[in-house]
């Protein structure tokens, strides 16, 4: 009976180990990850850390009697980013490529620049608003280059993505008004 259940642990060992897997020339892998995708993901990322950068500095630059409530939705606001850098970073690892993780780096990967000079709050909002609108704008475009069969989970980041930052783009234009 004993070697009866070593028999089935074999065969389950066999079952669960699968086909030896096919050997893909390092260099051809990295071409590979390095292009399409994950390429799209790295500038986005860039461009998404200007935006948290940029939301840091309202957050810390706000003045005057809209201070208290807009201190808070701007630290929601940067936290929300921050939270989407991490995010998106996890699924270009996914795909393949190291994450560079240098401001240096992101600054000459982003498309978006840092300029951001204003402590008026009405001016702070029309500006992370227009950023916002911008990440929105280059996830859609994204999103019209995946293969819908094949990356759903790039979709579906990216689906999270501009939910959010719409939701925030709604919030800010309310609050203008």
């Amino acid at each position: 009976m004993r070697a009866n259940n070593s028999w089935i642990a074999q065969q389950f060992l066999k079952f669960a180990e699968g086909p030896a897997p096919a050997q893909t020339p390092v260099a051809d892998a990295t071409t590979q990850a390095e292009s399409g995708t994950a390429a799209a993901l790295k500038k986005y990322l860039a461009n998404t850390w200007v935006v948290y950068i940029d939301a840091l500095a309202c957050h810390w630059n706000i003045q005057g009697d809209k201070f208290q409530p807009l201190h808070g939705v701007f630290n929601d606001i940067y936290s929300m980013l921050f939270t989407s850098i991490d995010v998106i970073s996890e699924r270009i690892r996914q795909l393949g490529p190291y994450v560079q993780g240098s401001l240096k780096g992101f600054a000459a990967d982003a498309t978006m620049s840092e300029d951001v000079e204003t402590t008026d709050w009405r001016s702070m909002c029309l500006y992370l608003k227009t950023r916002l609108s911008a990440l929105v704008t280059e996830a859609k475009a994204m999103m019209a280059t995946l293969n819908p069969t094949t990356d759903e989970a790039t979709k579906n980041l990216l689906i999270g993505q501009i939910s959010a930052y719409e939701k925030w783009i709604w919030m800010l234009d309310s609050f203008l008004k």
